[in-house]
Formats: C-alpha cells, structure tokens, sequence
C-alpha cells in the first residue's frame, strides 16, 4: 500500500510577483520555502507547468528542504494549492496584500482569477 505524502507547514503555498501583463502576457518570478532560489516565468501556462513540476518532485521526494524566502520578495499573488489530482488543482489564492482572496476548484478556474484580478 502506498504512504500519503504530508508535505511540511507552508510546503502547498507559492508566492508570485508579477512584473509585467501586457497584451495578455505576464511575466514575473515564483519563490516558496520548498524552492531554493526564486524562479523567473515568461507566461502563465508556463507558471502553472513550473508549479505541477515542482509539486511532482516534492511528491516524489519525501524529505522536502525549507528555504526561507528573501523578506524584500514582494509577492503579487499567495497560491495555497491544497489538493491536486489529475493534473489539477483546488486551493485558495489571495491578492492585494490579502485584501482579496478567492478559492478556485480547477486550474482552468485560477487562470480566470488571476486574470479577473488584473482587471480590478
């Protein structure tokens, strides 16, 4: 029988910056405590691949490693992903420095947040 993996306090939770969204593009950098350094992306479906990738080694990889985050990293959105099945997720996402939050059942359903928020 397969042991469930419990990821370590804060280990589901990503921070994005976004640094430019233009003609539908966005751009910026991924950090969280199971990451080392904070990782650059060039558009969401490549932010959304660059999570799964890193969710897939950390199920893989039972002792995770927790990195603190650099205090001067300015996140845009908090990601908390707290289910993932069948390549997809259902979690919660917070913006406006926690002012806003909303719970999204599917990735589909996080791409349409995030885009939404950005009209704000």
């Amino acid at each position: 029988m397969r042991q469930p993996h419990i990821a370590p306090p804060g280990a589901d939770t990503f921070l994005i910056s976004i640094d430019s969204y233009e003609d539908g593009k966005m751009t910026g950098t991924l950090d969280s405590v199971i990451m080392s350094a904070p990782v650059r992306f060039s558009s969401l479906p490549s932010l959304i691949m660059l999570i799964d990738n890193i969710l897939d080694q950390q199920t893989e990889s039972l002792q995770s490693i927790l990195s603190p985050i650099d205090p001067a990293f300015e996140p845009s959105f908090e990601l908390e992903v707290l289910f993932r099945q069948h390549h997809t997720w259902q979690g919660r996402i917070k913006w406006d420095a926690g002012q806003k939050q909303a719970t999204f059942k599917s990735v589909l359903e996080l791409l349409f947040i995030i885009e939404m928020a950005f009209g704000d």
